[in-house]
């Protein structure tokens, strides 16, 4: 089994545009976890690539750019250390929250 397979579609231009999709048959769940606002930064330029077969979670204490995430999958943490602001890039502050 390939894990890759090609698959065309005519785009809106009259073309052929080839995509990959993943056989996800027996493989294993691939999920990528965002942490604080660089990592669901990082996510939500996967998510906008349309990258497939793959489960997209942002981890963050702003609520704000929580609501701004793409992906479904959003997870608050720390509300009695930020309330729901952002911890500032403060490690100690992040930990804390986690």
């Amino acid at each position: 089994m390939e894990l890759f397979e090609a698959l065309e579609q005519d785009n809106t231009e009259g073309g052929v545009e080839v995509t990959r999709r993943a056989q996800l048959d027996g493989l294993p769940p691939i999920k990528v976890v965002g942490v604080g606002g660089g990592g669901c930064n990082a996510v939500n330029r996967m998510v906008q690539a349309s990258i497939a077969g793959v489960e997209f979670v942002g981890v963050n204490t702003d609520a704000q750019a929580l609501m701004r995430f793409d992906a479904e999958t959003r997870i608050r943490i720390g509300d009695s250390i930020s309330r729901g602001l952002g911890v500032g890039g403060d490690p100690d502050r992040g930990r804390a929250a986690a």
